[in-house]
């Protein structure tokens, strides 16, 4: 994967490199019914609802450039935008969005997770974040840029979308069409199915285990 190759191609090169990702709580894997989720955050079920994750929204690094062009041109459209995250002024935030502000409470974030159809992730770049595995192992998938590691966890038409060109308009464009389509509507059980196979304590184990048993073989 992309980490491995960054690893690879300096201090690292000579040495056996694998990629064992950061595995997520057992509980993320819980289902939560998606409805009662949109109930209990005071959302409507006949909208679809996107939700947007970052300690800081209005941060370039995490995409708050893209995350604020988009609010403002689907301020009509018929989406209800879930805000997680401090950053963005209250005069960036459309009616169509609801903001909770920065969340630590993990059930709390696990009921968000439920409620969404699908998270967006805006950020230009980055490695593998934390966010899209706890949104993919609670069964909501994920639009994000083709950048980083994320094409390690994105399978597209599985488990999200990954937009090639990095840019607001191409954002927008494929967000339209996945909430015109539907599509995200059948992936619930796919995405959580991937990260079971990438994210769980179980795998992360078993290839902790059979990594030190490789390198035991070798000494």
């Amino acid at each position: 994967g992309w980490m491995k190759r960054e690893a690879s191609s300096g201090h690292w090169k000579n040495y056996d490199i694998q990629t064992i990702h950061n595995p997520v709580p057992v509980e993320y894997f819980e289902e939560v019914d998606h409805l009662s989720a949109q109930g209990a955050l005071g959302l409507v079920s006949s909208k679809p609802v996107v939700l947007v994750i970052a300690g800081n929204l209005g941060e370039d690094r995490k995409g708050g450039s893209v995350l604020e062009d988009i609010l403002s041109r689907l301020a009509n459209d018929d989406i209800q935008f879930l805000l997680i995250g401090h950053g963005l002024p209250s005069s960036k935030i459309p009616d169509n969005a609801k903001s909770l502000g920065f969340i630590s409470d993990k059930v709390t974030l696990r009921i968000a997770h439920a409620a969404a159809d699908l998270l967006l992730h805006p950020a230009p770049i980055d490695n593998l974040p934390n966010t899209v595995a706890e949104a993919m192992c609670c069964g909501t998938p994920v639009l994000a840029f083709d950048t980083g590691g994320l094409p390690e966890m994105i399978t597209p038409g599985k488990s999200g979308w990954l937009v090639k060109q990095q840019s607001a308009q191409s954002m927008i464009t494929e967000l339209r069409n996945l909430l015109e389509s539907r599509s995200y509507e059948p992936l619930r059980d796919s995405t959580r199915e991937i990260a079971r196979n990438l994210f769980s304590e179980e795998k992360a184990t078993g290839k902790y285990l059979a990594h030190f048993d490789s390198c035991i073989s070798l000494s």
